[in-house]
């Protein structure tokens, strides 16, 4: 950095989130969560989001009022240019509904002053010649790793703020305010089982499966259902991102298009003995999806910093909420220094749930299970047939796995069930807060796509 450069600094995004607080009392509890008033550039909103917090603390409203008293307590009032600097925070700040991607791009801001600060204290290092190569570079990482623990949800917080934050959002609750910063997957029985109704923030998701139940589809048409949902919510799209190892860009669109349409593949590709009202259907569809939030990146076998990195890097100007990875022993990480497979896989899943922390979103891995359910009788999977399960079952947050008995009746290793055919069952084999269980979905073959049986599903 030039010594004529400022600073990395996000002013009016400081004033919109201030402006927030003192417009919404229910905007605290998400942004006390992500900010600290070291995050402030300039020491007058600083302050301001000090008294703010102060009275978060003590459960007392913020507005006009409390906050110009809170300051003037604090004999901080006049430095903050008085009442007429908080009226105008209020007067130019229209709502407070994008106050979470106003308080990210100030904690953004906030990671790369402290990154530049780092950098040229690297610098020096680097040119210090009473250290070693390997000592300067021990010290770079533990100055990096300090950057990464003090930005976002990776800083801790007091017990007593994240119990004023809970106390607020049990106020919610109570009041029948509260709606749940969840992903859901937009089958309606599904999420009625998971806790929470769907994939929490910071939390890792698996979908195992034996190939050819499906797990592709399905994790596709969650990322659909969840792009969907914010375009018919009227709310700023959060992104998807969805990393596919093993199928392209083309033929996850030619899957999309088949699933929204509710007509096969083969039939919109051959195009020709399509009906008049067919042909209307997709190209509304079309339409309707080109706006769509959601970024396919078919690199082959990416690495885990590789996909953080892209991640980061959309983040800069997209609020990314979901990302999925498809699939888990695809990744291009190298085995560890043993050549340990189940190592490999292991340090994979934490790196998917170190990414589902540090960008705060919801990550699913999907991952190919074991042959050991071939050669069983009763081949509904269970949480051992996940490969090297031990380390990706404790990272998990949730687990589904997926049974269709259909394909085994077509290979003539099962006997068919009465009321399964078309079905697939999906074990919810873990959940860190709510309990295990089975629940069965419609599946669709010549669309591979599947359906919610209960018919309040969107």
């Amino acid at each position: 950095m030039s010594d004529h450069q400022l600073p990395p600094q996000a002013i009016d995004a400081e004033r919109a989130v201030l402006g927030a607080l003192l417009l919404d009392r229910d905007a605290m509890p998400s942004i006390a969560a992500t900010l600290t008033a070291a995050d402030f550039y300039r020491l007058p909103h600083a302050d301001i989001y000090n008294a703010a917090l102060a009275l978060f603390r003590k459960r007392e409203p913020v507005d006009l009022l409390t906050l110009q008293a809170e300051l003037a307590k604090r004999d901080h009032l006049d430095r903050i240019g008085g009442v007429a600097a908080l009226s105008e925070l209020l007067l130019n700040t229209p709502h407070a509904v994008h106050a979470p991607h106003y308080a990210a791009l100030v904690a953004e801001s906030a990671a790369k002053r402290r990154l530049a600060s780092i950098g040229v204290k690297i610098a020096a290092l680097a040119y210090n010649d009473a250290l070693s190569a390997s000592d300067a570079l021990t010290e770079s990482r533990l100055m990096l790793n300090q950057v990464l623990n003090e930005s976002g949800h990776e800083r801790g917080m007091s017990l007593g703020d994240a119990l004023a934050s809970l106390a607020a959002e049990l106020d919610q609750r109570w009041e029948g305010n509260w709606i749940e910063d969840v992903v859901p997957t937009g089958f309606y029985d599904l999420d009625r089982a998971i806790s929470g109704g769907g994939l929490e923030r910071g939390q890792l998701g698996i979908f195992g499966a034996r190939p050819g139940m499906g797990k592709t589809a399905f994790a596709l048409q969650v990322a659909l259902n969840a792009v969907r949902r914010a375009k018919i919510l009227d709310i700023e799209p959060p992104w998807t991102v969805f990393f596919s190892s093993e199928m392209t860009t083309k033929a996850l669109c030619w899957r999309a298009l088949a699933e929204t349409t509710g007509i096969p593949i083969q039939r919109l590709k051959r195009g020709l003995d399509l009906t008049h009202d067919q042909k209307r259907t997709i190209g509304d569809q079309l339409e309707e999806m080109l706006s769509l939030p959601l970024w396919i990146d078919d690199t082959s076998s990416p690495t885990v910093d590789q996909m953080h990195e892209r991640i980061e890097r959309l983040r800069t100007d997209r609020p990314v909420r979901l990302a999925f990875f498809d699939y888990l022993e695809q990744a291009g990480d190298e085995k560890d220094k043993g050549g340990n497979e189940e190592g490999r896989v292991s340090k994979i899943a934490a790196g998917l749930k170190r990414i589902a922390k540090v960008c705060d979103l919801s990550m699913v891995g999907l991952s190919q299970l074991n042959r050991e359910v071939e050669k069983r009788a009763e081949k509904m999977p269970t949480l051992s047939d996940l490969r090297q399960s031990g380390r990706v079952e404790q990272e998990a947050d949730i687990v589904l796995l997926f049974y269709r008995e259909d394909y085994y009746v077509k290979q003539g290793t099962a006997q068919p069930t009465p009321g399964k055919q078309g079905t697939c069952d999906v074990s919810i084999a873990k959940q860190r807060d709510g309990e295990t269980g089975v629940v069965t979905l419609q599946f669709v073959p010549e669309l591979t796509a599947f359906r919610s049986l209960d018919r309040r599903a969107g």
